[in-house]
C-alpha cells in the first residue's frame, strides 16, 4: 500500500539543488562553430575553399585539447592545395581531415584548401569532431552545393 507522506527536508532541497545546477552550469560554456565558404569559380572549375573555425569559452571552461576537421568532396575530385596541409586525403572517395592539437587547448582556425571537382559536381559535407569530458562531440558544417563556373557567351 502507497502513504503519502508530508515533504521532508531532502524533498525541499532539490529544488535548491536544481537551481544551483542550472545556474553554475550556464556560467560555464563551450561553442564550436564552423562556417564554410567557396569562391568564385574558375574557367577551368577550379574552387577554393575556406571553412572558419570558431571556438568560444566562457566561465572556467577550456578549449578542447585537439579536434578533427573533416570535408568529404564528391569522389575523385582533385585537391591542388591546402593550408595548412590536409594530415589526410584520398582521392578515391574525397576524404580531407585536419587535426589540431594544443596542450593549453586549440584555438581558433581557419583553412584553406583548392580543388577541382569531378566532372560529375555535387557537393561538399564536413564537420568538426572533439572529445569533451566523457563524449565525443560533433559539429556539423553542412552540405554545400559546389558552385560552378558561368558559361561565357559567345563572341559577337
Amino acid at each position: 500500500m502507497w502513504v503519502s507522506r508530508s515533504p521532508t527536508r531532502l524533498s525541499a532541497a532539490v529544488p535548491i539543488f536544481v537551481v544551483w545546477l542550472v545556474v553554475c552550469s550556464s556560467s560555464f560554456a563551450l561553442e564550436i562553430t564552423g562556417t564554410r565558404e567557396f569562391s568564385a569559380p574558375q574557367n577551368d572549375g577550379t574552387v577554393t575553399v575556406t571553412i572558419q573555425v570558431d571556438i568560444s569559452t566562457t566561465g572556467d571552461e577550456s578549449p578542447p585539447h585537439g579536434l578533427i576537421v573533416r570535408e568529404y568532396l564528391p569522389a575523385d575530385s582533385n585537391v591542388k592545395n591546402a593550408n595548412p596541409a590536409a594530415g589526410y586525403y584520398t582521392k578515391e572517395t574525397g576524404e580531407l581531415a585536419w587535426f589540431f592539437y594544443g596542450r593549453s587547448g586549440v584555438t581558433d582556425k581557419t583553412i584553406t584548401y583548392t580543388f577541382t571537382p569531378s566532372e560529375t559536381g555535387g557537393s561538399v559535407d564536413g564537420h568538426i569532431r572533439y572529445s569533451r569530458e566523457t563524449e565525443t562531440v560533433t559539429v556539423d558544417i553542412g552540405p554545400s552545393p559546389i558552385p560552378t563556373p558561368k558559361a561565357t557567351p559567345p563572341p559577337t
